[in-house]
């Protein structure tokens, strides 16, 4: 590729800013894109690209400004995703970012939230009146099918075992469903005594 892979309005998409979101696709997938389908996700990498620049020079020329102290919020909520400050760094050594690099681009998408919501979401109000017209008109949008939760706690008893074993497990249980019923947490129940591994854990 060449240093620019696209003009917007006179201002530059480099070869650096396109690798770094090419990379920032395949890390939050999990790997590389795969070969068959590599020419449509940079093109979709680009074409994103191209609309943040756009949405960026929309911001600098309706004047949108971010205070400093939001931005410093934001940069402390990404630090607060990591157990400490080296894991913080290494993380943006393994991205080749500086911290000014990051706070640059949490302002930049900052001041295009503030652009999108002072320019769409202020201008797109629905009143209670036109959800419930909407709701009263448009019945079969809304229909669901049954649908049932089931939560359970389980009291195994091992194969081939005897009816003093039986008997002694169906005591239990019968003790766990008393709990149950006297109020007592369920989830807390369950993970006490389910021997479940899907239900115990969740």
């Amino acid at each position: 590729l060449p240093e620019v892979v696209a003009r917007v309005n006179g201002e530059t998409v480099t070869k650096a800013e396109f690798d770094r979101a090419v990379e920032a696709v395949e890390s939050r997938a999990g790997g590389p894109v795969p070969p068959e389908q590599r020419d449509q996700v940079l093109r979709g990498v680009l074409d994103q690209l191209i609309g943040y620049k756009v949405l960026l020079q929309e911001t600098r020329a309706r004047k949108v400004v971010v205070p400093d102290g939001e931005v410093d919020a934001r940069i402390n909520q990404i630090r607060g995703q990591f157990p400490d400050e080296a894991a913080f760094t290494k993380m943006l050594a393994s991205r080749n970012l500086t911290l000014d690099q990051v706070k640059s681009d949490a302002r930049h998408d900052m001041e295009i939230s503030k652009l999108i919501d002072d320019e769409i979401s202020a201008k797109v109000a629905v009143t209670p009146e036109q959800i419930n017209d909407f709701y009263a008109k448009n019945p079969d949008q809304f229909k669901q099918g049954d649908s049932v939760r089931a939560s359970h706690i389980l009291i195994s008893v091992p194969k081939g075992a005897d009816a003093a074993a039986k008997a002694q497990a169906r005591t239990k249980a019968e003790e766990v469903l008393k709990e149950v019923k006297a109020g007592q947490d369920f989830a807390a129940l369950a993970k006490q005594h389910s021997a479940g591994p899907g239900s115990a854990a969740n």
